[in-house]
């Protein structure tokens, strides 16, 4: 038999990692996994800021525009034009004279007209409840806005707008000039300060804050950033109060 020889750095030895080596390679592991995981939450955050923000502005947007609609047919009475339209009932809660805009505060409107097209008026009130316990703290029942509805069937309450931190109304007279103080309880629409031409809504929607622990409230995040504030500014012109 012929005898082979072998040289030593034909064979693959056959050993374990050292200390050292398995340290390492824990660590470069660990960095991949922090530096995916990390792109991962930045994504993810970026997009949940993303929807947050979404929410807001269309919470706020189509609130506003809901708004704007029915204070635009405020003094619209179809009662008093045609003897040929019969409403569905009485004007529930629109005293003759009727009054456009019977109430004008800094957080509450209440108008009187058709703003259903029913043929019939409707007496309309939207008030924003704001922080009303001042604990600066978002608590359920507040910084909403609130329609209240009286109509030949009766009252109805909904809540049009969550979220809203911030809420005032202005009111303009016919000359363009702000009327400060704003009027407050109007017998009329032509007699000053109630002579309004127009009507200013701005509205700030805010993300939810921490509600109370009382009610089963958590702290945020440390790592959550909050959506900015969007504030919506709309001007609105009742058509029908010089009617």
């Amino acid at each position: 038999m012929r005898q082979q020889y072998f040289k030593r750095e034909y064979f693959i030895e056959a050993r374990g990692f050292t200390l050292l080596e398995g340290l390492i390679s824990v660590s470069v592991f660990l960095f991949v996994i922090f530096a995916i995981y990390g792109t991962f939450a930045s994504s993810a955050g970026t997009f949940a800021k993303g929807d947050k923000k979404a929410d807001i502005h269309q919470n706020a947007r189509a609130s506003t525009e809901f708004m704007v609609r029915e204070i635009r047919h405020a003094g619209y009475f179809p009662e008093n034009f045609s003897p040929l339209i019969i409403p569905p009932g009485p004007a529930a809660g629109c005293p003759g004279p009727f009054v456009g805009i019977s109430n004008a505060t800094a957080t509450s409107i209440t108008i009187c007209g058709d703003v259903d097209g029913d043929n019939g008026s409707e007496l309309v009130t939207y008030t924003w409840l704001g922080d009303t316990n001042g604990d600066t703290i978002v608590d359920p029942g507040e910084n909403e806005i609130r329609r209240v509805i009286t109509d030949d069937t009766g009252t109805a309450t909904d809540t049009m707008a969550l979220n809203i931190s911030a809420f005032t109304l202005s009111y303009i007279d016919p000359t363009n000039i702000l009327i400060n103080p704003v009027p407050g309880v109007c017998a009329d629409n032509t007699t000053p300060p109630c002579d309004i031409a127009r009507v200013v809504i701005t509205m700030t929607g805010s993300e939810p804050l921490q509600q109370s622990a009382a009610i089963g409230g958590r702290s945020p995040s440390p790592f959550a950033t909050r959506v900015p504030d969007y504030q919506l500014v709309t001007d609105v012109r009742p058509r029908n109060l010089g009617l």
